[in-house]
């Protein structure tokens, strides 16, 4: 008796928390661009990068999203070299899920696959970030502009130079994105 009740108490909420919190447009998966402007803590200065991503939808308040981009960074005075490929898994928890104006909270983590160079040293790893931050996602019909500011932290370690020195550069940093999400 207790069983019974407490499963049906169980699978009625869930079917209302799924219709309840499913979103309120009904694209779920969308493509799309974006640019970025980032200042990691030991590059010689700022740089912009692109890329694409895939953004789902699975409940109006929860998005998932997977992106891959392209930067290339310079450090030690321009005598280094760093070609990175981000790809990124991001979790979205949308603060106001519905309507034409959307903040979210943003976290994941990433792999970034790097390719350092210093003269004619050159030496490819891959290494594990993360990434936080908000933003706010304007939708207009099926197609969604966005806005957001993420710190990434990751931290970058080559063998270069005489003898294979080891370097050290934090890659950490501010990111201003900005893009749009086209929605299916």
């Amino acid at each position: 008796m207790r069983w019974t009740f407490w499963t049906g108490v169980s699978l009625g909420l869930l079917a209302l928390g799924t219709g309840v919190l499913r979103a309120a447009e009904t694209p779920t998966v969308g493509v799309g661009a974006q640019g970025a402007w980032a200042r990691p803590k030991d590059a010689d200065h700022a740089l912009g990068y692109v890329g694409a991503h895939l953004r789902l939808r699975p409940l109006a308040w929860l998005g998932l999203e997977g992106a891959l981009d392209y930067r290339k960074e310079s450090y030690a005075g321009e005598s280094v070299t760093v070609r990175d490929v981000p790809v990124t898994a991001s979790v979205l928890v949308f603060v106001i899920p519905r309507g034409p104006f959307n903040p979210y909270l943003i976290g994941g983590t990433g792999v970034h696959f790097t390719r350092t160079e210093a003269g004619a040293v050159s030496t490819s790893d891959t290494f594990m970030g993360y990434h936080v931050g908000a933003g706010l996602q304007v939708v207009l019909g099926g197609v969604a502009f966005f806005g957001e500011y993420r710190y990434t932290g990751v931290k970058i370690q080559a063998d270069v130079g005489p003898n294979a020195s080891r370097l050290s550069l934090d890659a950490s940093g501010s990111n201003l994105r900005a893009g749009l999400t086209f929605w299916f």
